[in-house]
């Protein structure tokens, strides 16, 4: 005589065991497995890096949208933690304004694959791609999925849900 498991708790098991394996190689592939080695701290000074840079790339994708609409920008100005991109919303249809905040991921899923094909290039041609790169790419690759949850945070952060009827405020 045996009892069968549920089974919803089998598979909730498996995807429990899953995404554990999937944390552990994430870390492992990052450096940050081993808090005392300088791979770990290198692997976040890397992450802070492609933070900032990131953070102004999403932005300069929204401006360069912008400027191809020939949409005036009031204000383009970077700061340390966000980007101040305000324009004339009046000027803009209901589609384009959703491609202005559809561009600032697009722009960074374009930057990773153009880092992803320098990879590969450099692998075909060299044999090998600098650990460091990789590193970097494994970096920009995490923080472009975060994006829109990091810019949320930012938004939610600068009280950037207020603006007023002339101009809408993308910081």
């Amino acid at each position: 005589y045996s009892v069968l498991p549920v089974l919803g708790a089998l598979s909730t098991r498996n995807a429990s065991v899953k995404l554990q394996y999937i944390r552990r190689q994430l870390l492992a592939e990052l450096g940050l497995s081993q808090v005392k080695s300088g791979e770990f701290w290198f692997s976040i000074l890397a992450i802070l890096v492609v933070f900032w840079i990131r953070l102004y790339a999403h932005y300069f994708g929204q401006w360069l949208y912008l400027q191809g609409l020939q949409i005036p920008v009031s204000q383009f100005e970077f700061q340390p933690v966000s980007v101040s991109l305000n324009y004339q919303a009046t000027a803009l249809l209901a589609q384009e304004e959703i491609g202005v905040v559809c561009l600032g991921p697009i722009m960074l899923i374009c930057i990773m694959v153009a880092m992803t094909l320098l990879s590969a290039a450099s692998q075909w041609l060299l044999g090998a791609f600098s650990n460091l790169m990789s590193r970097l790419l494994c970096a920009w690759g995490l923080l472009t999925v975060l994006d829109p949850i990091l810019i949320l945070i930012v938004d939610l952060g600068y009280k950037r849900w207020e603006y007023t009827c002339e101009c809408r405020m993308h910081q």
